[in-house]
């Protein structure tokens, strides 16, 4: 991968801990490299743990929740005005 990003093997060890940033053109010629897309080096299956996502997923439904019940007494309140 190195060779072929015309980089050294550290750069690459380094992108890969998350230790150096990557700009938008290497990335983009990295995920080409790997025959992928961008959004495919940071889909959360690949990143994140089965725990780490199911925490993520429920925050996500509690926030979603929190706006539907907003919005419901935004609602209520206009109807009664």
């Amino acid at each position: 991968m190195a060779e072929k990003m015309d980089v050294s093997v550290n750069t690459i060890s380094e992108i890969e801990t998350g230790k150096k940033f990557v700009r938008a053109e290497r990335l983009i010629r990295f995920a080409a490299i790997l025959e992928t897309n961008v959004y495919e080096l940071f889909k959360p299956d690949d990143v994140l743990s089965d725990n780490s996502r199911d925490v993520l997923l429920d925050f996500g439904r509690e926030i979603k929740q929190k706006i539907d019940d907003l919005e419901n007494s935004y609602i209520q309140k206009l109807n009664n005005c």
